[in-house]
């Protein structure tokens, strides 16, 4: 034990008997090949990334001509097979692309591509993708009335896929998951709730930290890496939101933000 006090205090800053300040190139040392670890870690993440895209996409794509085909032949086990295939090959796009994401936020080279869109059809492709993948659920939605906003369409169409995807991967089968919308003073505000098994206090504050995940054996068998909700509330703030959560145990969890209507976004 005080050979180990020993080798902190002489790593730690202080003066030697002449009032030189010792111990300040260890840690500087131990900050660069921190640094240098992270950007290894964040290459290897892109890299791997980009690699495996290119043929996703081609796999994406052959099995829905396959799919196509099979419904020409009407081959219900063909089919339904396909139907589930392309279900996880669309997972694991998802999966590629907030990776991708997460390595170009930790490069700071995010940026935003603005645009008007139709808020509403987006919603509504949210919905028909949501309920394309998963039919363990009921699904509800309470859409706002016809409204364009300013921002980057497929961001915050991962927004709300994610927030969605995670509350059916939260929630027993057979529960209800609510997306809503609803308009206020120039602000739309969104809503996804669950009737899932919900969140403590303690996690709840460390819920949108990177590579962060509840440790909760009741949920022990979700798969996931933690950076789901870190990328949402990334996201968000790059458009002036913020993610929040309210959530209490065996109770469901509602994941709501709010943006401004026609807003003005810095695109970088």
């Amino acid at each position: 034990m005080w050979e180990a006090a020993g080798r902190f205090f002489n790593d730690f800053p202080g003066d030697d008997a002449s009032g030189r300040i010792i111990g300040i190139s260890k840690i500087a040392r131990d900050i660069t090949d921190k640094k240098h670890e992270e950007q290894r870690k964040n290459d290897f993440i892109a890299i791997v990334s980009h690699e495996l895209k290119t043929p996703l996409t081609s796999m994406r794509s052959y099995i829905q001509l396959a799919l196509v085909k099979a419904i020409q032949r009407v081959d219900p086990f063909t089919e339904k097979v396909l139907v589930r295939a392309e279900i996880q090959t669309r997972k694991m796009t998802t999966l590629i692309q907030d990776f991708l994401n997460l390595s170009r936020l930790e490069e700071g080279k995010m940026s935003l591509n603005v645009s008007s869109f139709s808020l509403t059809d987006l919603m509504e492709e949210t919905m028909s993708e949501t309920l394309t993948l998963s039919s363990t659920h009921v699904i509800k939605y309470e859409a706002c009335e016809e409204v364009t906003i300013a921002g980057d369409r497929e961001k915050i169409g991962q927004v709300l896929t994610n927030l969605v995807g995670n509350a059916i991967k939260y929630s027993p089968e057979g529960t209800t998951v609510s997306l809503k919308c609803a308009l206020n003073n120039g602000h739309v505000a969104f809503s996804v709730t669950d009737q899932g098994r919900g969140i403590s206090k303690a996690d709840q504050a460390r819920l949108f930290e990177r590579f962060y995940r509840v440790q909760d054996d009741r949920q022990g068998h979700v798969s996931g890496f933690g950076i789901g909700l870190y990328l949402v509330a990334e996201l968000l703030k790059l458009h002036g939101g913020e993610i929040k959560v309210q959530s209490d145990l065996d109770a469901g969890s509602t994941f709501s933000f709010v943006l401004p209507v026609h807003a003005q976004i810095s695109k970088s």
